[in-house]
């Protein structure tokens, strides 16, 4: 695909282990850009695709407010890495606050293993986020 889509949403989530890990300023710029993006967005308003310019095209629309855990956690756990707490809270809240039928589009199993993974990091129990930069 030549748009954001599922295999790129995990890439936040994944660059923000390399920085927990390393500390690297490349991996930090990298996540404030997605943050500056998504938090520009709103953790309520996160959908499960963009075009390169930034338009929503999500691929699931069905019901009205469906979102992906993949995406919303992804981008929340890439926040970790940055000074935006508000939205860091915003989407942890909404993962746990969600009921899973407005967080689960098409692939449960796939969402729901995101959602876990994304709860795990973002509560401290996958990295111990105050031991590094």
């Amino acid at each position: 695909p030549v748009h954001y889509q599922y295999d790129a949403a995990r890439v936040p989530f994944r660059v923000a282990l390399d920085y927990c890990e390393y500390g690297d300023s490349r991996a930090a710029a990298i996540l404030q850009k997605f943050t500056t993006f998504f938090s520009g967005i709103g953790a309520d308003k996160v959908v499960d695709g963009y075009a390169l310019d930034g338009t929503p095209q999500p691929e699931n629309t069905k019901p009205e407010g469906v979102q992906s855990a993949l995406f919303l956690g992804a981008a929340g756990v890439g926040a970790m890495a940055t000074k935006n707490s508000d939205f860091v809270n915003a989407v942890y809240e909404r993962l746990v606050k969600q009921p899973d039928e407005m967080m689960m589009p098409v692939s449960t199993y796939f969402n729901r293993s995101w959602k876990v993974f994304t709860l795990i990091m973002m509560s401290g129990n996958l990295f111990e986020y105050s031991l590094h930069p």
